[in-house]
């Protein structure tokens, strides 16, 4: 049985031992699938449990693979072990970290593949396996990428270690190679992790569906509209509600659900996410149609919901012309740990300028600093996910869709469609924000557009 696995371009599979070749290839896909990652160290040593490698290639041949790979000069082994608290560390040469994607005849990895894909479907719905069906369907021009990768350079990464520049521009080329693999993750708060996901944004330009570019959706101030929609429902709910969101905890469930229509029978307690947007809608409607505030909702509750539905929020908490950095400093405040960004100037004007949105941000980072994040990207799954794609597959299946967290981009041919259904499903939970549409595809270059600023110039 053939399947596609990585493999460096320098080699070929016919290169290794019969006895050992798939073994070989599982191994160095293995390697370079965590460094893919970044989960290796500033030395590049990724660590790799012996246990979980040898399931597919056996104990008997884990030994004589490793001895070979290391005999060849194409990975090290730092051989530092320290029990119940770091494995062997294993590193790629310098001259074999590029990878192409191959057929390979090999038959115990294709098994061990289906059967760990067979594990994580048990979680996925409909709406991610026809999500999944159409990113497969994605395709990239490598050559005109490759012209923007060879010049980009690393950003600085707080968490993570720095990439070098060569580091940098392979890990992109292994996500260009990637694009079209499928869904590749689903993580317990429900967003999906694909090679577009993870594609930087200067590179989507390239990515193709049936030879056409793609549009995308992008819902401004996203992350600050779901935080008013658990204000509303923090403020508006009993002590319950503020109890439950509070002591809320994410854990991988064997089925992901969304729940964002009301399915459940009578006596069974509702999902947390459909109960806040349900309670945010009642709430807000109450207050608009009525003008009168029967929930004591604090008024700059109101004053803030209504700044992100214009999308002017950065602009209020900063400077018109720094709007990027006013977004990073205040993404840094929601999510950070609060004793590494008590200096942070756009959180100290956010405190005074809404207190009580402040005071629910300080409650649900109280014992455990993510659990507001934790729960905006929940919820932000739960829309684009639970309510957009999942509308759209049973009214329109024909329509590919492809999501980028808060971002949904599609064919050119739907892009009314798309933007009338996100509208629509926004009103259902009482709240009517902008969207940004961008066409990406690559811009033509003005080969003459210097010159002719250099002739004004000199006029």
């Amino acid at each position: 049985m053939k399947i596609e696995m990585y493999l460096p371009t320098t080699l070929e599979p016919e290169s290794f031992p019969i006895n050992i070749r798939e073994s070989c290839c599982f191994m160095l896909e293995l390697i370079y699938c965590k460094w893919r990652q970044r989960k290796n160290r500033k030395d590049q040593f990724v660590q790799i449990k012996c246990d979980y490698a040898r399931k597919p290639m056996g104990r008997k041949k884990w030994s004589p693979t490793i001895k070979y790979l290391v005999e060849q000069k194409i990975i090290t082994v730092d051989r530092n072990f320290i029990p119940d608290k770091k494995c062997y560390g294993y590193r790629l040469e310098p001259s074999h970290r590029r990878f192409r994607r191959i057929e390979v005849k090999a038959p115990k990895i294709a098994k061990f593949r289906s059967e760990n894909c067979a594990t994580e479907h048990k979680r996925w719905s409909k709406v991610h396996h026809w999500l999944s069906d159409s990113v497969q369907q994605l395709e990239i021009d490598a050559e005109a990428a490759e012209q923007i990768i060879k010049y980009l350079k690393p950003k600085k990464k707080r968490r993570k270690r720095d990439l070098s520049t060569h580091e940098y521009r392979d890990l992109l080329r292994a996500q260009v190679v990637q694009i079209g693999e499928g869904i590749q993750k689903l993580d317990k708060y429900g967003r999906i992790h694909s090679p577009l996901t993870s594609l930087p944004k200067n590179l989507r330009q390239f990515v193709t569906y049936k030879g056409e570019h793609l549009v995308q959706y992008d819902i401004k101030n996203s992350q600050p509209l779901f935080l008013g929609i658990l204000s509303l429902s923090y403020y508006g709910g009993s002590n319950a509600t503020k109890t439950r969101m509070r002591q809320r905890e994410f854990k991988e469930e064997s089925k992901l659900k969304y729940n964002t229509r009301r399915t459940e029978t009578e006596g069974r307690e509702k999902h947390q996410v459909y109960t806040t947007a349900e309670n945010a809608k009642s709430i807000r409607n109450t207050a608009i149609n009525t003008k009168s505030n029967p929930f004591n909702i604090p008024e700059d509750v109101f004053r803030y919901i209504d700044l992100c539905e214009s999308g002017k929020l950065y602009e209020r908490l900063g400077e018109p012309e720094k709007r990027k950095r006013t977004k990073r400093l205040l993404m840094v405040w929601l999510n950070e740990d609060p004793m590494n960004c008590y200096s942070n100037p756009v959180g100290t004007k956010f405190r005074e300028f809404y207190p009580s949105v402040a005071n629910l941000v300080d409650d649900l980072k109280f014992d455990q600093y993510q659990r507001l994040a934790w729960t905006l990207q929940h919820r932000e799954a739960s829309f684009v996910i639970g309510q957009v794609a999942t509308r759209i597959m049973r009214e329109h299946p024909e329509c590919p869709i492809f999501t980028i967290h808060d971002a949904v981009l599609t064919a050119p041919q739907f892009p009314k469609y798309v933007e009338g259904i996100m509208h629509e499903e926004f009103l259902k939970i009482g709240f009517r924000p902008k969207l940004d549409l961008e066409r990406l595809s690559p811009q033509p270059k003005n080969k003459n557009k210097r010159r002719h600023q250099k002739s004004t110039a000199n006029c």
